[in-house]
């Protein structure tokens, strides 16, 4: 799974709100903001289906702002 290609354009103020609707949507009393906007990054950019979001996140205190470990491996056939 390769991670999807954006197109270079100026961001407009309809992109941020699709993106601040979609962090809302992931967030719940458990999931804090930034844990949202990590798993919405796992399920758009890398298509992570959603129970598998959590193996992948590593956001926590003291861990110099790394927020998700995610690697794609190619095996050769």
């Amino acid at each position: 799974m390769s991670p999807k290609i954006v197109p270079k354009t100026t961001p407009t103020i309809v992109d941020f709100g699709v993106v601040e609707s979609s962090i809302r949507e992931r967030e719940t009393e458990n999931v804090s903001r930034s844990v949202a906007f990590s798993i919405l990054v796992l399920e758009t950019v890398f298509s992570v289906p959603r129970p598998e979001v959590e193996e992948y996140i590593v956001d926590g205190f003291d861990d110099r702002g790394i927020d998700i470990v995610y690697m794609i491996t190619r095996t050769e056939e």
